[in-house]
């Protein structure tokens, strides 16, 4: 012992002490103090501490700490801590903190976090979610949603949805809706549905319906139909049909129908019916019939007969009948009957017959002849006879 130095020493433990250092050994440990240090280390421990730092080491641990950081590392893992930061690692999984950002990640998984993202990727999957949006992929599918969009993507298909519209798209078939219109389409189809009309497209077939008119056309056919009027067209028939009007066209046969007429024309006959007027037409003959007449017309003869006369007239003969008065006319004889005449004339007569008179004319003879009197003459003679007389006139003789 002196003024300077302390110092003592025995079989296991030597101890120094002076104004700077304080100093101890022994078989297990030895231990050091000065003013900025305290130091130990034995067989499984080193330690250090400072003003400024503290650190640790052992066979299995190494810890270090000072103002700005905290470390430890062993084996199987490593950790860093500070104001700013705090991290960690190990085989199996990788860790780090700071005021903005966590991330981890691992053999299978990457993960990150910040106050505005939250990431992750693994071989499966990757995987983003932020304020606005969260998206992932993988190998089979990939989505993204946000306020506005939902979106969906996979080997097959592909899907859509925000506030207007839903959508989806495959191999086969593509569908959208929205508050308007809801509309598919597929290999075979094409359809669409609105508030004012519904719409079906295929390789054959072409089909509306709206609230005023249904349509469909095929290859086949043309339909129409509305409040009003139902039409269809086909390769052999055209038809229209109305409150008012049915109407049909085809190769051999056009055919209108109404509420007053009735109306059919072919290659052989036209024909035409109302309340007041039938009426037909072929090749030889033209016929007509109303509540007054009833008239036929052919190559050879043309008759009308109404409540008051029958009519006929043909090349060789016209001939008219009433109720007073029937009429015959021909090339040769002109005939006339009535109630109260009969009168006939050819080429070589005319004869005449009432209730009171008969008579007669030709060429060589004109003869009258009544209640009264009987009279006669031609061209060599003069002859009458009454009640009371009968007078014979000749070239030769006056009796």
């Amino acid at each position: 012992m002196s003024d300077d130095v302390t110092w003592l020493w025995s079989g296991d433990v030597t101890w120094l002490r002076n104004y700077d250092v304080t100093w101890l050994w022994s078989d297990d440990v030895t231990w050091l103090r000065n003013y900025d240090v305290t130091w130990l280390w034995s067989d499984d421990v080193t330690w250090l501490q400072s003003d400024d730092v503290t650190w640790l080491r052992s066979d299995d641990l190494t810890w270090l700490r000072n103002d700005d950081v905290t470390q430890l590392w062993s084996d199987d893992v490593k950790w860093s801590w500070s104001d700013d930061v705090t991290w960690l690692r190990s085989d199996d999984v990788t860790w780090l903190r700071s005021d903005d950002v966590t991330r981890l990640w691992t053999d299978d998984v990457t993960r990150l976090r910040s106050d505005d993202v939250k990431w992750s990727w693994s071989d499966d999957v990757t995987w983003l979610r932020s304020d606005d949006v969260k998206w992932s992929w993988s190998d089979d599918v990939t989505r993204l949603r946000s306020d506005d969009v939902k979106w969906s993507r996979s080997d097959d298909v592909t899907w859509s949805r925000s506030d207007d519209v839903t959508w989806l798209q495959s191999d086969d078939v593509t569908w959208l809706q929205s508050d308007d219109v809801t509309w598919l389409r597929s290999d075979d189809v094409k359809w669409s549905w609105s508030d004012d009309v519904t719409r079906l497209r295929s390789d054959d077939v072409k089909w509306s319906l709206s609230d005023d008119v249904t349509r469909l056309r095929s290859d086949d056919v043309t339909w129409l139909r509305s409040d009003d009027v139902t039409w269809l067209r086909s390769d052999d028939v055209t038809r229209l049909q109305s409150d008012d009007v049915t109407w049909l066209r085809s190769d051999d046969v056009t055919r209108l129908r109404s509420d007053d007429v009735t109306w059919l024309r072919s290659d052989d006959v036209t024909w035409l019916r109302s309340d007041d007027v039938t009426w037909l037409r072929c090749d030889d003959v033209t016929w007509l019939r109303s509540v007054d007449v009833t008239g036929l017309r052919s190559d050879d003869v043309t008759r009308l007969r109404s409540d008051d006369v029958t009519w006929l007239w043909s090349d060789d003969v016209t001939w008219l009948r009433c109720d007073d008065v029937t009429l015959l006319r021909s090339d040769d004889v002109t005939l006339l009957r009535s109630d109260d005449v009969t009168q006939l004339q050819s080429d070589d007569v005319t004869r005449l017959r009432s209730d009171d008179v008969t008579w007669l004319r030709s060429d060589d003879v004109t003869r009258l002849q009544s209640d009264d009197v009987t009279w006669l003459w031609s061209d060599e003679l003069t002859w009458l006879r009454s009640y009371d007389v009968t007078w014979l006139q000749s070239d030769d003789v006056k009796t």
